[in-house]
């Protein structure tokens, strides 16, 4: 990992004003986040400007109000980019979250979320991204069986 591109960071957020969330009421509410991610392998073509690479990352989050939809989350995942021949601009990857949901308004105590995706460009600055979801375990409630869910993005830069 050493001489590999990688951050991390963490804040403070708040909410101000009124909130309720089933039968909790307050005035605003404050969490805090944490978030990192880190190269773990890259190539670097500069002849052919291509450039590989393995991206890990993470999230911790977590407020102690009773008016937010969840009180703690963890997530994390991995982005490649470059590794397919002749493809050197697609990615894909695959992300995970789990949030410890506020029991003043869900049943279940926790959701999560598993997602896969790919990432092909199709003219430059066009991409095609497909998203492949998975929820074992639906917040709105522990009757519902998992879900899957497939989207998709078309994501013009410029």
């Amino acid at each position: 990992i050493a001489n590999k591109a990688g951050r991390a960071g963490a804040g403070v957020w708040n909410q101000t004003g009124p909130m309720s969330a089933g039968s909790a009421h307050g005035d605003g509410a404050t969490g805090f986040y944490l978030y990192g991610n880190q190269t773990v392998w890259q190539y670097i073509d500069d002849a052919n400007k291509i450039c590989r690479g393995v991206i890990l990352f993470g999230q911790f989050a977590h407020s102690g109000n009773d008016t937010v939809f969840a009180n703690t989350s963890l997530g994390g995942g991995a982005t490649a980019f470059g590794l397919i021949p002749g493809r050197k601009d697609d990615s894909f990857g695959y992300a995970f979250t789990s949030a410890w949901l506020n029991p003043n308004l869900y049943e279940r105590d926790n959701e999560t979320v598993m997602q896969a995706y790919y990432q092909a460009q199709l003219v430059e600055g066009v991409y095609l991204q497909p998203v492949m979801s998975f929820i074992p375990n639906p917040a709105d409630s522990p009757d519902y069986s998992a879900a899957w869910a497939a989207t998709a993005r078309l994501i013009v830069t410029f």
